[in-house]
């Protein structure tokens, strides 16, 4: 999850999906393993904005620190206090529990901060021998357990925007999805792009991508860009001009890097960033325009399954 803009009423937000195809390291105790290469594979990213009624309902990232401390039982919630490892030391942690006949939810909070520390979900009839010590043991499980916060610090964030992109209605994108399968010819699949920006704050701005395959209906998500956007729709040029070739970014935890540079190809001189991974399960290409700074060329390349996604700028629309 990135905090990409805080408004008055809303907080922006970005999640980056990973998928690790080979099942999660897992320590002995169930909690993620940090040693082994999970060789997480990029699938996909969504954006959404969190409300102040996200946030009283348990669906935000973080909950009042006042509320955690005022909690009580009662209403069908069972609260609860206690420690929670977290970062190889023990926090303080409220947890929210919610019980259903076929189903149980429960959010962990870390109590002096405020941040969810973990998110469980179960659903499905008990098992035998289900007596309430592990309520997770049910059929269809998930959890979510904070890894770890960190501050970006590199000038791709909060770097002021091109003059366009103050203005901007629209960007299209054309492109292919390609399947490479050993020994036989798949020609690639024709996609298009629309993303349109519908409401502008201070220093952000919300809108919607659509979508269209060949032959198949529009899909429509959401899509923010503010000061916390490392790699959107567009960077200054002077960001791109005065950037190191190299390593930008590196997470320790997922094993990938995001480096940069400069290069030559059929749409001409391009800021080029590539996000992969140490077992190269997955690249990522993110080409800019160095003269206007608008986002020209994208590729998503995932090894196991073999499939390429590619897009490539077809037309600006400003105000």
């Amino acid at each position: 999850y990135t905090i990409i803009a805080v408004a008055k009423d809303k907080v922006l937000v970005t999640a980056t999906n990973y998928l690790t195809p080979g099942g999660m390291p897992l320590t002995a105790q169930g909690a993620f393993d940090p040693g082994p290469d999970p060789k997480a594979v990029l699938t996909g990213a969504n954006s959404y904005a969190i409300t102040a009624l996200d946030v009283t309902g348990g669906n935000a990232l973080w909950m009042p620190v006042a509320d955690l401390k005022a909690a009580q039982s009662g209403n069908g919630v069972e609260v609860s206090r206690g420690p929670w490892p977290y970062d190889g030391k023990q926090v303080n942690a409220t947890t929210y529990t919610v019980k259903g006949n076929d189903s149980i939810t429960s959010n962990g909070y870390n109590a002096d901060t405020g941040v969810k520390l973990t998110q469980r979900t179960a659903s499905g009839p008990m098992r035998r021998g289900d007596t309430g010590i592990n309520p997770y043991n049910r059929r269809n499980q998930s959890q979510m357990m904070l890894l770890k916060t960190r501050q970006w610090d590199n000038p791709l964030i909060g770097a002021k925007w091109p003059g366009w992109a103050k203005s901007v209605k629209s960007m299209s994108y054309v492109g292919s999805y390609h399947m490479a399968v050993p020994g036989v010819e798949t020609p690639p699949v024709g996609l298009s792009l629309a993303v349109e920006y519908t409401e502008r704050g201070d220093d952000y701005v919300i809108g919607k991508s659509t979508m269209r395959v060949q032959g198949g209906d529009p899909t429509t998500s959401p899509v923010v860009h503010g000061p916390g956007t490392a790699l959107g729709n567009w960077l200054h040029p002077e960001v791109l001009a005065n950037l190191d070739e190299g390593k930008i970014d590196e997470n320790k935890t997922l094993r990938t890097k995001l480096t940069y540079q400069v290069q030559d190809g059929n749409l001409g001189r391009l800021g080029v960033f590539v996000l992969t991974n140490d077992a190269q399960t997955f690249y990522a290409v993110s080409g800019y325009n160095l003269q206007n700074g608008a986002l020209s060329y994208v590729s998503l390349h995932t090894a196991e399954t073999g499939t390429t996604i590619t897009f490539e700028l077809d037309g600006i629309e400003t105000e």
